[in-house]
């Protein structure tokens, strides 16, 4: 081959590349022109949105008291009970403030929130936890749980409904009933 069918054949690649390039121009072009990229733009968005695909999520605050008083450091966790897999999502938690208050995050992220359904609300006292499970014969040592006994056994229940203001109220009592 000679050095001018080599610049030949280069010249031709270089000329099927820019056609290539026009043809899809012209392409794009003609589909705004249209009004179908609409059309494109609708289901690109549609396929995006069905990404997210997660069972529904609402904010959750709320407040735990002990016979009427606010109940301060106590760890909340909310576990859904919904059995159906595709409604079925991760649990919540939170700490009760001074005030006896608690904000919800998912257990999964950093974002605040609960999945939509019934839950089961534990409760555990944060003063009552050792800076580590121990084997050295401790237990029953330390302070006793201010959370009465009856709500471990029977742990109460909260739905979380979408879209409303969920503010759970989880009023303790002492008393045995």
């Amino acid at each position: 081959m000679g050095l001018n069918t080599l610049q030949s054949i280069a010249n031709f690649g270089d000329a099927l590349f820019f056609y290539s390039l026009s043809d899809s121009y012209r392409w794009w072009k003609m589909m705004f022109k249209c009004g179908s990229w609409m059309a494109f733009f609708g289901l690109a968005l549609g396929v995006m949105a069905g990404c997210d695909s997660g069972p529904p999520i609402e904010d959750v605050t709320g407040v735990v008291t002990l016979d009427g008083k606010p109940l301060p450091d106590i760890r909340v966790l909310f576990q859904p009970q919904n059995q159906d897999p595709e409604l079925a999502g991760t649990g919540s938690y939170g700490l009760t403030d001074n005030d006896g208050k608690f904000v919800l995050k998912l257990s999964d992220s950093d974002r605040d929130g609960a999945v939509v359904g019934v839950h089961t609300v534990i409760l555990s006292d944060k003063l009552t936890e050792g800076p580590e499970e121990s084997d050295a014969g401790d237990i029953g040592k330390g302070p006793r749980s201010r959370i009465p006994y009856k709500y471990n056994a029977s742990p109460p229940t909260y739905e979380v409904k979408r879209g409303e203001e969920n503010r759970a109220k989880i009023e303790l009592t002492s008393r045995r009933s």
